[in-house]
Parts: structure tokens; sequence; C-alpha cells
């Protein structure tokens, strides 16, 4: 479902793009976890997402500041409406809604098509361009 190579989302910054990859790896665990009916295993996985997210945040905005990306404020927006969607999700799956397909295409569509690939994209030009 998610089919992200990582090379696509280069930002050819290091630590943002091992957390990319960490990301993506823990999505796909937990779309095997679905798919395979071990539900017992995506609360702890859930978990996990949102630590290694909340530290990529963070360290992405970090790095748009010593860049002075322009469009800080509106990317640190778009962070924290990704962190609310994502914990009202994880509210939701622990008081035993069903959500679970919803988690996968807020993952798929949400976070990596539209942020990561579009969004986060934009910083990674603006720092290209003025690398030059």
């Amino acid at each position: 479902m998610f089919h992200i190579d990582v090379k696509d989302i280069s930002t050819d910054i290091l630590v943002l793009d091992e957390q990319h990859a960490k990301i993506i790896n823990i999505m796909e665990d937990l779309k095997a976890s679905v798919s395979n009916y071990h539900y017992e295993n995506v609360e702890t996985l859930l978990n996990s997402l949102h630590e290694v997210s909340q530290a990529h945040f963070k360290d992405e905005e970090a790095y748009m500041l010593s860049i002075g990306y322009p469009e800080l404020e509106e990317h640190i927006i778009e962070h924290r409406k990704l962190e609310e969607k994502a914990k009202k999700l994880r509210e939701d799956f622990k008081a035993g809604q069903p959500v679970l397909m919803s988690i996968i295409a807020f993952l798929s569509r949400d976070w990596l098509r539209q942020h990561v690939k579009e969004s986060d994209m934009k910083y990674v030009g603006f720092q290209k361009q003025g690398a030059k």
C-alpha cells in the first residue's frame, strides 16, 4: 500500500532521511500486522510511530529554521495537524473503534503522499536553490 522507495523522498540530509526510512518501516510493519490479523502489534507500532515522528518533526523544523525556509510556519502547522489526526486515530484504536483502515489511509495518503512527497520536497527544493 505504501510503495515508496526511500530514494524517492530523499532530502540529502542524513538524519532526516534515516528518520523517513524508519517511519516507512514502521508503516510497513503496521500494514503487515493489519493484513495478517496481528492486531496485538498495532498499539506498539502506533506508539513507535508517534515517538519517531515527534523526533523527526523536531529535527526537521530545526533544519528548516537553520536554512531560513520561508514556509516554516506553514510547515509547522501541517506537522501539528498530522500529530492531532494521528493522536485521534491512536486514541480511537485504543478505545476499540474500528479505525484500522482509516489509520492505513491516513498514513498512505495524508502523511506519505501529501506531506512527505509534496510539503517536505518544497524545503528540499528551497535548500538546493540556495546551495547553487
